[in-house]
């Protein structure tokens, strides 16, 4: 147990670099050392830039794939933090701007509900008419004309559709 508390010590005094190194090199196990050091920036600058949770849990996690990867490309011009940011901040910006380009198309388009009357509208306004007639017919005669006198006139006063061609004059 005591040479696992010193490993464990000793690992945690290497640098980013000789972490990089050594996984290099083959033990691959240590780049979970520099997952634990970076996942909450990583995850902080991601989460500013796609701003959602659950997508920056994402572009964390693709960017540590991305740099377990293209580890070997790792110069050493900057630090490794730096470059590790840098692959994160890509993976983000390039979430945003895919995105962009895909809209939903419900929040678009208009409604395209159809303005004609559906089968159940149209069924609805058979009872409907049904009712009325029986309705009317129940009325005294007198009273029916004159329903039906109004009916009639109301019709006529709607507007109706214009005509898509014009008239000869």
């Amino acid at each position: 147990m005591p040479t696992e508390a010193v490993s464990a010590s000793e690992l945690a005094r290497l640098t980013d670099e000789e972490v990089v190194e050594r996984v290099s090199r083959g033990e691959t196990a240590l780049f979970e050392l520099l997952m634990r050091r970076y996942n909450q920036r990583l995850y902080r600058i991601a989460r500013a830039i796609v701003r959602d949770d659950g997508e920056a849990e994402d572009v964390t996690q693709d960017a540590f794939v991305r740099a377990y990867e293209h580890l070997d490309q790792f110069a050493g011009r900057a630090r490794f933090s730096t470059w590790l940011t840098r692959i994160a901040v890509h993976e983000a910006s390039a979430r945003v701007r895919r995105r962009g380009r895909q809209t939903d198309i419900e929040e678009t388009m208009p409604n395209l509900a159809s303005t004609t009357a559906g089968p159940e509208q149209r069924a609805a306004d058979r009872e409907l008419g049904r009712a009325i007639e029986a309705a009317v017919e129940a009325l005294p005669e007198v009273y029916g004309a004159v329903f039906m006198g109004r009916w009639k006139a109301s019709a006529r006063r709607r507007p109706r559709p214009a005509s898509r061609f014009p008239r000869r004059r």
